[in-house]
């Protein structure tokens, strides 16, 4: 059997182009978008935005108003430039407080929380002031349970004080999220950390007003349940969540996935068999968050998007032609350069997909 022929880079097959742009793939409330990367012109038209997210070494907006546009400084990989846009089906409203901006429409609230660290602030400092200050908007919002956070800051592996900036930021979340539920695993929704090139420490998340389902590998030891080899505190987030983002649908969120197998890494120095690996688990995940929603449909039939983080560009073509090999090779793909939670792991991959609504929402699958 031949190999499947691979676009350059970014495999991102167009659905439709217009003048306002081009559209790669859609999932739910979030689509990847070409053509037309200026997010004040997004903003500007009549679209229901509730945030948009952009990747790059460059700045690559100014202040555009409430809507949570923050820009993620990490290399986006690929010959078309490609925004990530969430929008909503109604209308939306906008909020700014502190470092808070947020969008909301009556079911899901998006928001980003942005901040410029000192150096030298010991980072679970940082991360803990975020999560409190997340989790306190959330709830006077009245959009108590979280679906979907990602944290973005530089310097993930590196050292501060003798402790990994990813271990202490794992202690502030935990701190965070301790001093408010004793039960951590009932809340803690599917996440994903990855370091950037440069600028803020930066959190996005999405939450809702109905409680989410959270989902667990039968392969990998629930994170939160590590062993002190990894920090202090374990971190704190489930394998993906199921969250209702309208009457109509939910979505699964999918976190950030590796190669590992109970709580060891695998395959060490080879990213082909990294990436084969990571594909499994997430498809492990799907299975099991498709048990849990009683779907008929099979897995084939569900929109989604995926978004891969790689540790080293001569790595991209490696990657890419392990996910052309797979289940996911035509799936709408955005590659992005980053440093992972872990020095050994060379790729991670996250994902959305559409989902029924409402199914079986409330509590956990160990």
């Amino acid at each position: 059997m031949p190999s499947p022929t691979i676009p350059p880079l970014i495999q991102l097959n167009k659905i439709s182009t217009s003048s306002k742009g081009i559209l790669y793939g859609i999932s739910g409330l979030v689509s990847y978008e070409g053509g037309t990367p200026d997010a004040r012109e997004l903003v500007q038209s009549n679209r229901s935005i509730l945030g948009i997210l952009q990747y790059g070494v460059v700045p690559s907006r100014k202040e555009i108003g409430l809507q949570p546009c923050p820009h993620i400084f990490m290399p986006q990989i690929g010959s078309d430039y490609i925004v990530e846009i969430w929008s909503s089906p109604g209308s939306v409203h906008y909020d700014q407080k502190g470092m808070i901006r947020a969008a909301s429409d009556g079911n899901v609230l998006f928001g980003s929380y942005e901040e410029a660290v000192t150096e030298g602030e010991p980072l679970e400092l940082v991360s803990e002031r975020s999560y409190r200050e997340i989790l306190a908007y959330c709830h006077q919002a009245g959009y108590d349970h979280l679906f979907r956070l990602w944290n973005y800051f530089p310097r993930i592996n590196e050292e501060q004080g003798g402790l990994e900036r990813y271990k202490r930021f794992c202690v502030g979340r935990y701190q965070a999220f301790s001093s408010q539920y004793q039960n951590l695993q009932q809340v803690v929704p599917s996440a994903s950390a990855v370091g950037t090139n440069s600028g803020s420490f930066l959190v996005i998340f999405l939450a809702g007003k109905i409680p989410g389902r959270h989902i667990e590998n039968p392969s990998q030891m629930s994170a939160y349940h590590y062993p002190r080899v990894y920090g202090p505190k374990s971190p704190s987030f489930s394998r993906a969540t199921i969250g209702q983002i309208s009457p109509e649908e939910s979505s699964l969120f999918v976190a950030g996935t590796a190669s590992i197998l109970g709580h060891q890494t695998q395959h060490v120095n080879d990213p082909e068999n990294q990436t084969k690996e990571t594909l499994a688990n997430i498809q492990r995940v799907i299975n099991q968050a498709v048990s849990v929603a009683g779907v008929r449909r099979k897995r084939r039939d569900f929109s989604g998007l995926l978004k891969v983080y790689v540790r080293h560009e001569a790595h991209v073509s490696l990657v890419q032609k392990s996910i052309g090999k797979s289940w996911a090779a035509d799936m709408p793909t955005i590659f992005l350069l980053g440093e992972l939670c872990r020095k050994e792991l060379l790729v991670e991959i996250e994902g959305v997909w559409a989902f029924p609504p409402n199914p079986a929402v409330g509590s956990n699958l160990e």
